[in-house]
C-alpha cells in the first residue's frame, strides 16, 4: 500500500468519525482533498489532484474538487489560530 493511500484511508476514517452524517461520496472526495493538499503543499485544485493516487484522470479529479468546494448544501466555516 503506498504513503499516498495509507494517508487517504487515515484520513478518511478520521473524517468518518467526526462528519458521520455527510455522503459517502461527498467524504471520500474530501478525503482525497486533505490527502493531495497535505502531499502537493499545494492548493491548487490540478496539483493536489496530481498527488493523490486515483484510478481516472488527473483531471477529472480536479473537477470532482471544484465540485465539491462549489456544493452549496455543504457547511463549512473558515478559522485561524
Amino acid at each position: 500500500m503506498s504513503d499516498a493511500t495509507r494517508l487517504c484511508n487515515a484520513v478518511l476514517s478520521h473524517l468518518l468519525k467526526l462528519l458521520p452524517d455527510m455522503l459517502e461520496e461527498n467524504r471520500l472526495t474530501l478525503a482525497m482533498m486533505i490527502t493531495g493538499l497535505l502531499r502537493s503543499r499545494n492548493g491548487q485544485l490540478k496539483k493536489m489532484a496530481r498527488a493523490v493516487r486515483y484510478a481516472g484522470k488527473k483531471e477529472s479529479l480536479a473537477e470532482r474538487f471544484r465540485r465539491l468546494v462549489k456544493n452549496g448544501c455543504l457547511q463549512y466555516d473558515i478559522t485561524s489560530r
